[in-house]
């Protein structure tokens, strides 16, 4: 979904389950979807905030969402039926200027570390911070 007017963009994935089952190459085709989405949806949309909803049962895909600098913003309680029982979902988002932070030899970088969850989204946050202090960004 794109709205031009409010400058928002909602990104959604439908993965082969083939591709799931290799963690390793779910994290890569993931990321790179992702990267191309966000250069898309803010450079040639100008798009302001780009979002995704994800069900909470989706653990993995959760961790590379906040790994690659989506932020969760917001609790969906009960939102979808599945295995037997109702599950919240949550929304996260990325905004341009958040993402103008975000360098190729920093994706580089980050992309190689595993534990996507435990590392990636401190580092991120470490890495936001510092450029949004040292560049006078608010």
């Amino acid at each position: 979904n794109i709205d031009l007017k409010n400058e928002t963009g909602e990104i959604s994935f439908l993965v082969d389950p083939a591709r799931v089952e290799d963690k390793e190459l779910y994290r890569k085709d993931f990321i790179a979807v992702l990267r191309m989405l966000c250069d898309y949806g803010f450079k040639k949309l100008k798009l302001r905030n780009i979002y995704s909803e994800t069900y909470i049962f989706r653990k993995y895909h959760i961790s590379i969402l906040e790994g690659f600098g989506l932020r969760p913003v917001k609790k969906l309680r009960k939102r979808k039926f599945a295995k037997g029982k109702k599950w919240d979902s949550i929304v996260h988002s990325i905004l341009r200027d958040e993402w103008k932070l975000i360098s190729d030899d920093t994706f580089q970088i980050l992309s190689k570390l595993k534990n996507v969850r435990n590392v990636l989204a401190p580092i991120y946050s470490l890495i936001f911070h510092f450029l949004k202090r040292n560049r006078n960004i608010n």
